[in-house]
C-alpha cells in the first residue's frame, strides 16, 4: 500500500480499493506449516485468506508506543491493507462492513477504543488542526517534510479505508494549508508545502 497509495497517477479514485485488495491479498495470503522433518513450509493460500476476510466481524488495531496513526505508514500499509481487503470482500458479498477497533493502550489507568471513522477524526484534530503541533515543524525543512508525511498517511488512511472527511473538518484542513502555505518563505520548505497541497486537492 505503501507504494501504492503515494502515486496517485497509477490509479483512479474509482478502483483504487479493488486494485488495492489484489495487490494486498497477492503479498501476504501465505500459510506456514511444518513437514514430517520440522522445516517451515510456506504455501499460497488466497482463497482461504478470502473467506476468512469475507466473514470477519471485527479488525483491530492497538496503540502501545509513541507511534500515532499518521506517523507512519505502516497502519495503512497493514491495518488499512487488511481493513480495505475486508470490506472489498464483504461489498461483493453484500455484507456489512466489519467493524474496527482502535485500542490506545498507552495509559495503563485510560484505555481509550475508538472505531476507524472516529480515531482518524481525532488524529485529524490533534495532528494536522493543531496548531501547537504544526507550527514548530513548519519552520524548518525537515519539521515541514514530517507534517507532509503525516498529510501524506491521513490521505491513505481515508482512502483504504472508504472513509470520508466531513465537510467541517475538510474546509479545516483546506485553511490550514493555506495558512501554512503563506508562510513558506524559502526553497527548502516549498518540497514539504507542495505535497500537502497535493494530497490537499
Amino acid at each position: 500500500m505503501s507504494n501504492l497509495i503515494p502515486n496517485t497517477a497509477d490509479w483512479s479514485i474509482a478502483s483504487v480499493n479493488e486494485y488495492a485488495m489484489d495487490i494486498y491479498l497477492n503479498k501476504v495470503s501465505y500459510s506456514w506449516t511444518l513437514d514430517e522433518k520440522g522445516n517451515i513450509q510456506v504455501n499460497k493460500q488466497k482463497d482461504v485468506y478470502k473467506y476468512l476476510l469475507d466473514n470477519v466481524d471485527v479488525i483491530t488495531q492497538n496503540f502501545d508506543s509513541s507511534w500515532r496513526l499518521f506517523d507512519s505508514d505502516d497502519y495503512y500499509d497493514w491495518f488499512g491493507g487488511l481493513y480495505n481487503a475486508a470490506n472489498v470482500l464483504k461489498e461483493k458479498s453484500g455484507k456489512d462492513k466489519p467493524d474496527t477497533a482502535f485500542f490506545d493502550i498507552r495509559n495503563k489507568n485510560k484505555y481509550v477504543s475508538r472505531t476507524y471513522q472516529e480515531e482518524l477524526e481525532f488524529e485529524v484534530r490533534s495532528i494536522l488542526l493543531n496548531p501547537q503541533y504544526y507550527d514548530p515543524l513548519v519552520k524548518t525543512p525537515a519539521g515541514m517534510n514530517a507534517y507532509a508525511s503525516r498529510f501524506q498517511n491521513f490521505y491513505a488512511t481515508t482512502v483504504l479505508g472508504g472513509e470520508k472527511l466531513n465537510k467541517e473538518l475538510g474546509n479545516q484542513l483546506a485553511d490550514t494549508v493555506l495558512k501554512i502555505n503563506s508562510g513558506v518563505n524559502s526553497n527548502t520548505l516549498a518540497a514539504g508545502s507542495q505535497l500537502q497541497v497535493l494530497f490537499k486537492s
